[in-house]
């Protein structure tokens, strides 16, 4: 992204030093020129750079925080602020150390920087009251942003359902933070896979929820630079088929959990097979009569 900008900027630099006004003096200008034209464009990198990094706070630095931040972090198309209670403990130190170039800021602090939010934290979105609490621990900076909600709200292990009320977590975030533009991805998985998202040698998908507008592109490009396959299957509303996907990953996943004796491991992931609608045509006509 910085080439396209840099690139026309020491031609011209160049040009001028070579061909204007300075060639009549002296080879030293010449060469000083150069330097100039070189420092110049190292400014324009420096800027365009700032100016093109998406910057990605974590609210939370559990396993899926970590995981997906971790990916992340070796972009550089982004920068990675991890939110917490306290910023200065051993586990977030240890956090900032393996991943070279995080940093880490109290959660409100975080939330103000941040472009994109990544909502990771424990927390069980059950009703109004639940959402209200979560706003003021995030703060004001909530305003206008983007909010990937990777929460799930189950009970108690090792039951771990996931709660119905009649309507899901991302949608009462959604509905108490209006302001805000929030999805659900990220949520039924396990953060194993999350930090080795080709672990099973295929595309994994990342089906998610949220607004269909302009927020959603750079959603669409955060799944896929975490290394997942990103599936958009429509507005907030789907969350809540989301949320009971996750159920079943976990009562799968996540022996003894739930109900079942089937246990599936850590390490697989529902993936969506599909066809090319522009193909249908294509699609009757090779089974017409085959099937009579």
């Amino acid at each position: 992204l910085i080439v396209p900008v840099v690139t026309p900027a020491a031609t011209t630099l160049t040009w001028f030093f070579r061909n204007g006004a300075l060639r009549a003096h002296s080879g030293s200008l010449h060469k000083y020129g150069y330097l100039a034209a070189a420092y110049v464009c190292l400014c324009v990198a420096e800027c365009c750079s700032f100016t093109l990094t998406m910057k990605i706070a974590v609210i939370g630095g559990g396993p899926v925080g970590a995981s997906i931040g971790s990916h992340l972090a070796r972009n550089v198309q982004y920068s990675v602020c991890y939110g917490s209670r306290d910023p200065s403990s051993s586990k977030i130190q240890q956090l900032l150390a393996s991943q070279p170039g995080t940093t880490a800021k109290p959660t409100q602090d975080a939330v103000q920087w941040g472009d994109i939010l990544l909502l990771t934290v424990p927390v069980r979105l059950i009703d109004a009251e639940s959402v209200k609490e979560l706003a003021s621990f995030l703060g004001p900076g909530t305003a206008t942003k983007i909010i990937i909600d990777a929460t799930n709200p189950t009970t108690a292990y090792p039951k771990l359902e996931v709660l119905w009320n009649g309507t899901s977590a991302g949608e009462l975030l959604q509905a108490g933070l209006a302001d805000s533009y929030v999805f659900k991805a990220f949520n039924y998985i396990g953060w194993e896979m999350m930090a080795k998202p080709d672990a099973l040698g295929v595309l994994v998908n990342m089906m998610f929820a949220g607004p269909d507008g302009p927020e959603k592109g750079k959603v669409t490009d955060l799944i896929k630079d975490a290394g997942f396959d990103p599936v958009y299957i429509g507005p907030i509303l789907y969350s809540r088929h989301l949320e009971a996907l996750a159920e079943l990953w976990i009562h799968l996943g996540v022996s003894p959990a739930g109900f079942t004796s089937v246990d599936f491991g850590r390490y697989f992931a529902f993936n969506v097979v599909r066809k090319d609608p522009s193909k249908d045509a294509q699609y009757a006509d090779a089974i017409d009569g085959t099937d009579k």
